[in-house]
């Protein structure tokens, strides 16, 4: 097939991309020279977008990310192209792939993974994803750069802790902190002499330990962001539910840069509680003989495993340090002090969001507390685009009180958790979302842009009149300082909303590992755009 050159600006070569559809066995040259565009495998039935956000700048993570996907559908992630996807990097901040084209992801449905992301730079991490219906779908993981501060999170990494023999064990104790100073909240583990390292595959490791432990106190909403994956989880037991959370912490080991995962004794870990947390059993702050849960988790499934209930003990020092004690962890893991709440299982509560102008907004879910000052976490923080204004929430709490609050960007939702800074764009406060049947919510959304709805109408048109307008492809545009997701084409058509007549906008495609980019100017609210195909194509002979 001729390649058109013309035909790559962003909307003509999405139209392009999207004309090819039906030629089964056409190739076409993309812009970057050399590059060969496959076109029969772009059509996906649903498509996940997923950014990796930096929380101490609010910014997308341009470090190297390596992602592996796990959990219940893990085997249902594909590529863009229709390859099956285990594994894969990222140095832009962005992901995008897509759900198996057999699966048609609905809320009695939902096709349900696990993101896990790991990076020299960051704290690995990992987030459970539930795509509920087709099309286009966006989410974020939040990062934690190991680099820099985020209030409430103290982390401290020390390269040679000690040493270790494969037969022998650990030459001393190995003592690590996620603090240097004895006054503050934190996380300790101490790891006795002779104790043997083991890596994933249960092989005793030789050299040199390296430790870092990072704790995340309750009370901050910065840290509380943090959370792997959100408190809205599933246990080992496939339990679904909601955590108040008094305190979590990640504890990493490795021996000559292998990562450690087991021991072969006993290890003593200690947590820390700040005195502010409020116990949501008693609705006072936590104290002395309060009863506590504490949780390890799986960032390979995404579930958390319940590993007893502890009781709180105060210290005899003048700081009267409230802490639980586990003198018996044999693996590694994120480790969270939490009190579980069953949620609903059977109930699809959708979320609307009617009213302003606006490509996308970004909606987190949090309990209610009894103070205004303190804060339980979120259960759920991702974006709605105006495309599709309606959020599917799974498993949602029973009988406990939830604030959902739309921001009009990150950045806004990064000034609310960091900073205090409340400029959301609506509020909707639920009793209980957990009712004995499907429903709806209605949030108001009251935005400060303007714009118009634009209609647009893409087709390629062959020589011998044959007119090509099939197939599905997604749009993302450069607005208000970010990439988004404008929306998707549909069989020739796609509506672009709130944008200025007149005005030129930069749009790109994601295919293959390559973004293709161009700049357009809306011209009026209806687009009627034909594409000259090449006559020498299958479709147009």
């Amino acid at each position: 097939m001729n390649t058109y050159k013309k035909l790559f600006t962003i909307l003509t070569g999405i139209a392009i991309i999207i004309t090819a559809f039906a030629i089964q066995s056409c190739d076409i040259k993309s812009p970057v020279e050399g590059v060969t565009v496959r076109i029969k495998n772009i059509p996906r039935t649903t498509t996940v977008r997923v950014e990796f956000i930096d929380q101490n700048v609010g910014q997308l993570v341009t470090s190297p990310l390596n992602v592996s996907f796990g959990g219940l559908d893990a085997a249902k992630v594909i590529s863009t192209t229709n390859e099956p996807l285990a594994s894969t990097s990222t140095s832009i901040g962005i992901l995008n792939f897509a759900i198996a084209d057999d699966v048609t992801p609905s809320a009695t449905n939902p096709v349900e993974f696990v993101v896990v992301v790991k990076s020299n730079n960051y704290l690995a991490t990992s987030k459970r994803i539930i795509v509920t219906k087709p099309g286009a779908n966006g989410f974020t993981v939040n990062m934690v750069n190991l680099n820099t501060n985020i209030p409430g999170v103290t982390s401290n990494a020390v390269s040679n802790a000690g040493s270790t023999n494969s037969t022998t064990g650990t030459s001393a104790a190995i003592v690590a902190s996620s603090s240097t100073s004895s006054s503050a909240v934190s996380a300790r583990v101490t790891v006795p002499s002779g104790t043997i390292l083991r890596d994933a595959n249960g092989n005793a490791l030789s050299g040199t330990v390296a430790t870092r432990v990072t704790y995340f106190d309750a009370t901050e909403p910065a840290s509380l962001a943090s959370f792997p994956g959100g408190f809205a989880i599933r246990d080992v037991d496939n339990n679904v539910g909601n955590f108040v959370s008094a305190g979590f912490a990640a504890i990493d080991m490795s021996v000559n840069g292998v990562e450690v995962e087991s021991f072969s004794k006993n290890v003593d870990v200690q947590l820390d509680i700040n005195p502010n947390t409020i116990n949501p059993e008693t609705g006072v702050k936590i104290k002395a003989g309060d009863q506590l849960p504490l949780w390890s988790y799986d960032e390979d499934t995404g579930s958390w495993k319940n590993e007893g209930t502890y009781t709180v003990t105060a210290s005899n020092g003048p700081d009267r340090k409230l802490t639980i004690r586990k003198t018996d962890m044999t693996h590694l893991s994120w480790w969270n002090m939490d009190w579980f709440y069953d949620g609903c299982y059977n109930t699809n509560v959708k979320i609307a969001v009617d009213g302003g102008c606006w490509q996308w907004l970004y909606l987190v879910v949090e309990f209610q507390t009894p103070q205004p000052d303190v804060q339980w976490g979120y259960l759920y923080n991702g974006y709605v685009y105006s495309y599709d204004p309606v959020l599917n929430l799974m498993n949602v709490p029973d009988n406990r009180p939830v604030t959902i609050r739309a921001f009009q960007g990150w950045n806004d939702y990064y000034n609310y958790y960091y900073n205090g800074v409340d400029n959301n764009v609506g509020v909707l406060n639920v009793d209980d979302l957990c009712q004995t049947q499907d429903i709806t919510y209605t949030l108001q959304a009251a935005t400060n842009q303007t714009g118009d709805n634009i209609d647009v109408f893409i087709r390629g048109v062959c020589p011998n009149g044959n007119v090509l307008d099939e197939g599905t492809l997604d749009v993302e545009i450069f607005k208000n300082g970010y990439w988004q997701l404008a929306g998707r084409i549909v069989d020739g058509f796609i509506r672009l909303n709130c944008l200025q007549i007149g005005q030129e906008y930069q749009f790109r495609v994601y295919y293959d590992g390559e973004y293709y980019t161009e700049s357009y100017t809306i011209t009026s609210t209806t687009e009627n755009i034909d594409i000259d195909l090449p006559g020498d194509n299958e479709f147009c002979e």
